[in-house]
């Protein structure tokens, strides 16, 4: 499974930095693999729909996550604007934007 975390706008947002991040559980250790496997069936990515909620219409600073996962030849994305109401997807982002910090 690989999974991708886009993050656009937010404040002081620089496109450079805010590269798409990428996971490819395959490449990782069993635990963490299964975390990651576990928060995808968690936040139901295969069944939700591709825009949770968008910005405000005029965002000010707002941040917009774009979550991509693939699985063979099975790819679903999901958008959501902050705050993400939804809590399986927002623990599910929280563990891949700590991930990629380290």
């Amino acid at each position: 499974m690989i999974v991708t975390v886009q993050v656009d706008g937010g404040f002081a947002f620089f496109p450079k930095l805010n590269a798409a991040k990428t996971v490819d559980t395959e490449t990782l250790p069993t635990e963490e693999k299964k975390r990651i496997e576990t928060l995808v069936k968690e936040a139901r990515v295969w069944d939700i729909s591709e825009v949770l909620s968008e910005p405000p219409r005029h965002p000010a600073d707002v941040q917009t996550f774009v979550v991509t996962v693939r699985d063979g030849d099975r790819v679903h994305q999901v958008r959501a604007a902050e705050p993400v109401t939804d809590a399986a997807l927002a623990s599910l982002l929280d563990f891949l934007l700590k991930r990629s910090d380290e």
